[in-house]
């Protein structure tokens, strides 16, 4: 679950990302910080999920995990983008 407040455009985006090493989506593993990895069953899901929430444009970004973001398209961006690149990596050819 996530909320916009379209008043001053802050998203609550819950484990959709954490920010406790820099802005991460949900099923991106960082070895530094491996468990964003385990906050979803789904990788493409968590990645699409995350993808969704960038679009909002939010001014800011609060979560479950980590400290708020003010101005975090660019880093949110970096997320949704290395998310991606995770689940092409670990796709299985069929």
């Amino acid at each position: 679950m996530s909320f916009l407040d379209v008043r001053d455009g802050s998203l609550i985006a819950g484990d959709a990302f954490t920010t406790q090493t820099g802005v991460l989506a949900a099923g991106t593993f960082k070895l530094l910080f491996p468990f964003p990895a385990l906050f979803s069953w789904n990788r493409e899901v968590a990645a699409e999920s995350a993808r969704k929430l960038r679009d909002s444009k939010p001014a800011r970004l609060a979560v479950g995990h980590g400290k708020t973001i003010d101005s975090p398209l660019a880093a949110m961006d970096q997320a949704v983008e290395l998310a991606f690149r995770q689940c092409r990596r670990n796709a299985t050819p069929t």
